[in-house]
């Protein structure tokens, strides 16, 4: 049910997340958004996922590479994508990275990742100043193309 993203000799910038714990932390990751920026509802849950499948969800967690390995690698930071089939595309419905974790290219490293799973995807409105800034920087010709929901 889980898609790879990249072939096994890549090592990913995200991980796609497969499994009850990787779910459930990409849940906890959702919490923190909705807190963050005073969000009504959870931008995802593990039993919608569950519920809807692969086929209208894709969640991520970030991981520092940086880090040393050790048994249990904490995730930095989520984001989760939906299938919006009124505008026949992907969607990147919310990004969340620990505030220690923000600025330092984890997002831009995964954005190819992103493009080659899912193409031409739009960026779900409202926008924060840093997503607006950081589409000026990785998408020039078109900056906070965005899908209002």
């Amino acid at each position: 049910m889980c898609r790879d993203v990249l072939p096994e000799d890549v090592p990913p910038p995200v991980r796609v997340a497969c499994g009850e714990a990787f779910m459930a932390a990409v849940e906890q990751c959702g919490r923190y958004f909705r807190r963050e920026f005073s969000y009504d509802f959870l931008p995802y849950t593990a039993r919608s996922h569950a519920e809807d499948g692969d086929d209208q969800l894709g969640a991520y967690l970030f991981f520092d590479e940086r880090e040393v390995p050790d048994i249990a690698m904490r995730p930095i930071g989520a984001c989760g994508f939906w299938y919006a089939p009124e505008a026949t595309c992907w969607v990147l419905g919310w990004v969340w990275l620990h505030p220690f974790a923000r600025r330092r290219g984890h997002l831009r490293a995964a954005w190819p990742t992103f493009r080659q799973q899912y193409g031409a995807f739009a960026v779900q409105r409202p926008l924060s100043d840093a997503m607006t800034a950081f589409l000026r920087r990785v998408e020039p010709t078109d900056p906070g193309a965005g899908l209002d929901r």
